[in-house]
Formats: structure tokens, sequence, C-alpha cells
């Protein structure tokens, strides 16, 4: 006698109620999956992308750089004894080469080339991912640099620094690009933490880099123009992933806060006068910062910063310093023009377009 057993098959509409309530996907969104495995990508959709700023809406540093430096948010600019010039560049509106409506994309325009000029993003935690498939996708156009005729497409793991960490481990790939707008995607195999050290720095991460390759010295000009990146634990790339503007900002500030001019009279805050030469001025980020901050950057200038109230007005120039910081907050203080009266208060306001004060937690 053959007795039959019928197994259960994958009904992905049964499963749409139970799938719905954790992630926040609609019945609707998973009805589109055809396989098992559109399902998962499709159940792995939120919050995957571990790139901040992949669409490069923020830049509170400016919107063009000539020096190695972090240009856009999270985004560093690497020269490496070339000349170039990153800038933000606003999509066409409308336009439906790049697809999901994005506003800017970054130009990195290499009028110099050398060997390690690029970009770069450093990914918190070098144990993302590692042990398994990672997925880089991005949409691009440019020139390729004239030498090797490629870019250096790299994603390594970087394990801190400080104590004895393990060397970094090297994922390696190339990117040629064509004069449109195309989307690319590697996928790397990391390598497993087993036998690894951590360095004691709290510093470790991955690095997401695209430059020019390290023996390549041809000096020839090329330029790379790149939209929508994500990386994203998996083989598969799937679609870009649209976090809020609200929550990208938030993301954003973990690693720089920056105090800007607004126009007119831009309010610092309340301050104290510590004594008749000195005025503190207590801070608050508007998220937990990754670290304990430094004061990276200020704007100085004749007359920049008002000091009122109290009974005494005065102005400082700039030249803020920083102390008891944390990743929380902490406290400006600097010179004034004029003698305070210790132990009162005073509102501090910026009154010049180029005042603003940023502080900086990035790896």
């Amino acid at each position: 006698m053959t007795v039959r057993v019928n197994k259960p098959e994958f009904n992905i509409r049964e499963k749409l109620t139970e799938l719905e309530r954790p992630i926040g996907l609609k019945g609707s969104e998973l009805m589109r999956a055809e396989t098992t495995q559109e399902a998962r990508d499709l159940v792995s959709a939120g919050r995957k992308n571990l790139i901040i700023n992949g669409r490069f809406d923020f830049w509170q540093r400016g919107t063009s750089f000539t020096g190695g430096q972090y240009t856009a948010d999270r985004w560093q600019q690497a020269l490496s004894g070339g000349t170039a010039t990153v800038s933000r560049q606003a999509f066409t509106l409308g336009q439906t080469e790049v697809p999901g409506n994005p506003v800017y994309y970054l130009r990195k325009s290499c009028s110099v080339g050398n060997g390690n000029c690029g970009i770069a993003q450093p990914i918190e935690d070098v144990r993302t991912g590692a042990g398994g498939p990672v997925t880089v996708s991005f949409w691009a156009k440019g020139t390729n640099p004239p030498g090797y005729g490629y870019w250096a497409m790299q994603l390594w793991q970087r394990f801190g620094t400080g104590g004895s960490p393990s060397a970094h481990v090297q994922n390696n790939k190339e990117l040629t690009v064509t004069s449109n707008w195309k989307k690319y995607t590697f996928t790397y195999e990391l390598a497993s933490m087993s036998g690894k050290t951590l360095g004691n720095n709290n510093d470790h991460h991955i690095d997401l880099i695209i430059r020019q390759h390290a023996s390549d010295n041809n000096t020839g000009a090329w330029e790379l123009n790149i939209a929508n990146v994500q990386v994203e634990v998996g083989r598969n790339a799937t679609d870009f992933e649209h976090r809020s503007y609200g929550e990208e900002l938030a993301l954003c500030q973990r690693y720089c806060f920056k105090i800007a001019h607004e126009g007119g009279t831009t309010s610092l805050g309340i301050g104290e006068a510590h004594s008749s030469t000195e005025i503190d001025l207590p801070i608050r980020w508007p998220v937990p910062m990754r670290s304990v901050p430094t004061l990276a950057d200020q704007g100085s200038g004749s007359d920049y910063y008002r000091i009122e109230g109290g009974g005494s007005t005065s102005w400082v120039d700039g030249n803020w310093n920083f102390q008891f910081g944390s990743t929380h907050g902490g406290n400006l203080y600097a010179t004034p023009d004029a003698n305070l009266t210790a132990g009162r208060a005073h509102h501090i306001t910026m009154r010049n377009s180029a005042a603003y004060i940023s502080f900086s937690a990035e790896l």
C-alpha cells in the first residue's frame, strides 16, 4: 500500500498578514513576488541600506570641495597627489534616466589624476556582513581614468586602530563607466570575523572606495558622476531604499553636526558669563553622536557673534573652544571683546552669513 503525504506549498498570499505586521509592508507589495526569492527580497527591503546619504541630499559642509576631506555628508574625497573637485549636481526635474526622482548626485571632476585619487564612505562596524555576501549598487556615468581605463571598486574590511588589530582585508573589483547613466552592481564575499582582532578605539569599519588604481599614476583627467548608492547584506541588488528626509538627516548628524547662520539674526542659545573675560555656551546635539566629537571648524571674523543681556553687550569674533564633550553635548567658550559680569545670563546670536560652528565624530 502506498501512503501519500501532502506537503504544504509556499503560498505568499497566506503569509501576507503575518509578514506585514513586523516589517510594515503592504500586502499589495508582497503580491508582486512571483518566487520565494523575490518574496525574501521584499521582506528584507526595510532599512537595508548600509550607506548613509546615498542620494546625496545632505551637504552640511558645503557644495564644492577641492581638498582631501569630507564633502557631501559621510563621503570623503581622497586626492593622493591628484587635483580634483567634488561638487553637488542637480538632476533635471522629471528626468527618467535614474529612477526614483533623486534631486542631487555627486560629481568628482579630476583634472590631474594620480593613484588612489577617488571617493569613499566608511561604514561603521566591520562585523556587518562578515562571512557572507554584501552587494553594492549605484548609478553612474562619466569618463574612465585614461591609464588603466577603470577605477578600483573596493569594499575593504578595516579592523580599527589602537592595540593590535588585524590587518585590513581587501575586496577588490573593477569599474568602468560610459557617458550615459547606467546601474552597476558588485557582490563581494567578505571574510569572517573568526580569528580577527578589533582595535580598541571603536573605529573599525567597512570602507566603500571608488578610486584610481593605486598603481595607476597616469595624470590624465577623468570624471565620475554617481547617484543612489546602496550597500546591502546579501547577494541581490534590490531597489534603492528611500528613507525619510528627517531620518537620513539624523543619521548624518550622528557623524557631523553644523550650526549655521540662517539669515538675519540666528540664535545660538543662552550662555553664562563664567567670568568677566569668558562666555560659556552649553550645546546639545540633535542626536547622540558616534563618539565624543571635536570642534571641527568655525566661521570667524569681526563681530560674527553678538552677546546680549545681563546689562551688557559685547561680541565674539569666533575662536570658540570646546570642553566637557560627550556624545550628547558639550560646552563652547570664548573671550568676548568687552568685559562681562560673571554669573549673568546672555543671549548669543550669529550676525554674519559666514558664521557657523561644526562638530565631527567621523570614523
